[in-house]
């Protein structure tokens, strides 16, 4: 079964959030994947993303994954930062530390792994990739 990946870097920085998610809805809608997916996806790789422009030690940049089987859609965040992510009980008054918890919540599966220079977060959404999806088609952003 064919499957698609598309890895796209980006500066630790604050603006990058926003970028990534953009392009995570285009490459998605480019896949032809619906909204209910594509939603659940933006929120989980913008919490990705906000915890490694906020967390990751010495990161100048992070790697933003999308990655589709028949079955299965990855979104993932690598950084240059090994140490396990941790995810926190934040009280109502907090206004940090919810990130993990909403992707555990919103992902049918979610965890990390090392990797050869830091490590990947993601979270898997279990979505039937549409038949008409044209997985090979370069992907064009304006």
């Amino acid at each position: 079964m064919p499957y698609a990946a598309r890895g796209l870097v980006f500066t630790n920085t604050a603006e990058s959030v926003h970028r990534a998610r953009s392009l995570v809805r285009a490459i998605l809608a480019g896949w032809d994947y619906g909204d209910d997916v594509i939603e659940r996806a933006l929120v989980i790789a913008s919490e990705l993303a906000t915890n490694a422009v906020t967390h990751a030690l010495n990161t100048p940049r992070f790697k933003l994954i999308c990655d589709t089987g028949a079955n299965l859609l990855t979104i993932g965040v690598i950084d240059q930062d090994n140490r396990e992510p941790v995810k926190t009980d934040a009280t109502d008054d907090d206004e940090h530390g919810r990130g993990l918890r909403v992707v555990e919540a919103l992902a049918d599966e979610w965890g990390w792994e090392p990797c050869e220079h830091g490590k990947i977060v993601y979270g898997r959404l279990h979505a039937t990739r549409p038949l008409q999806a044209d997985i090979s088609k370069p992907l064009c952003f304006t």
